[in-house]
């Protein structure tokens, strides 16, 4: 499953889950700036990178963002 997620997909959850790019990042311990390029398809993420994504999202119930 972790190979089959692309940049938009993560996109597409990451907004689904009604979290701001700068937000996600950081809680990914990552940039926003590389964030956006593993989104945009410009940046391969690594296999763990991946996986720390997808339980995130898990994570993050549907309009629930932090701080909210």
């Amino acid at each position: 499953m972790v190979a089959d997620v692309k940049g938009l997909e993560i996109k597409i959850l990451r907004c689904r889950a009604g979290i701001w790019q700068c937000e996600f990042a950081a809680r990914l311990v990552i940039s926003a700036n590389s964030l956006s390029e593993i989104e945009s398809g410009r940046r391969q993420s690594s296999p763990e990178l991946l996986k720390r994504i997808i339980r995130l999202i898990r994570d993050i119930p549907n309009g629930n963002r932090a701080g909210k």
